[in-house]
């Protein structure tokens, strides 16, 4: 294991937690730019914790066990005699650790299967196969032109502006521009999982396959590339 790559796994927790200071919070992320492992733990780690916080809490019932249990118990009182209860008194404690370890490994389970459901929802033609399947649903655009079409499916291209890290979910964003030396027009491209396509590199021109759409938040009010569903390096 890379040693950026030991660090980031390490303090992790704290990143998503909140209780990383911001030395460790810049270390992380820049980290988190460049690695794709890392980043794909990031979002297994989110994604057990959402699936943790949304399962009921539970209170043990009359079941079964409780009834064995309460037997095995009573038999403590009474003199040693041959009875199944009674072979069973020495493996109670190896019972209750299968039981812990059955009980582990379906909310395992449950953790992979919420998971990959999650990422395809969300970056459904993530492969580069795909999106070439269904290029003819998207449409060419100039980055000035955006917010004149009423397209969903669109392909701008650009030169990479900047790229930076959502702190909040992950998510990379990235700026679009036709001029590198120039600020404006933009268009802010954001990759929703990160784990399935590379960081582009500052500077690169590149073409860029997403979604349209308008940020009207009070401090963005732009026009976005959300989500980008794949990238390929363009011709100058």
């Amino acid at each position: 294991m890379r040693p950026g790559c030991f660090y980031a796994n390490r303090h992790l927790i704290r990143y998503i937690d909140a209780e990383a200071d911001h030395r460790m919070t810049k270390r992380i992320e820049n980290h988190l730019l460049v690695c794709g492992p890392c980043r794909q733990k990031l979002l297994d780690l989110r994604a057990g914790r959402k699936m943790a916080e949304l399962l009921p809490e539970a209170e043990p019932g009359n079941g079964p066990w409780l009834a064995l249990e309460s037997a095995l118990d009573s038999q403590k009182a009474t003199p040693p005699r041959e009875s199944p209860l009674n072979r069973l008194i020495p493996y109670r404690p190896v019972i209750s650790s299968v039981l812990l370890l059955a009980v582990g490994a379906a909310l395992m389970a449950a953790v992979l299967l919420v998971i990959p459901g999650k990422r395809d929802a969300r970056n459904p033609n993530a492969s580069r196969a795909a999106l070439k399947f269904n290029a003819k649903g998207f449409r060419q655009i100039a980055i000035d032109d955006i917010s004149r079409s009423d397209d969903p499916h669109v392909v701008a291209e650009g030169y990479v502006a900047n790229v930076s890290l959502d702190s909040d979910d992950g998510d990379l964003t990235f700026k679009l521009v036709d001029n590198l030396d120039q600020p404006g027009p933009f268009v802010v491209c954001e990759i929703m999982d990160p784990a399935t396509l590379a960081p582009p590199v500052v500077g690169a021109r590149i073409r860029v396959y997403g979604v349209s759409r308008f940020d009207a938040k009070a401090d963005h009010q732009w026009y976005e590339v959300h989500p980008v569903l794949d990238i390929e390096p363009a011709s100058k």
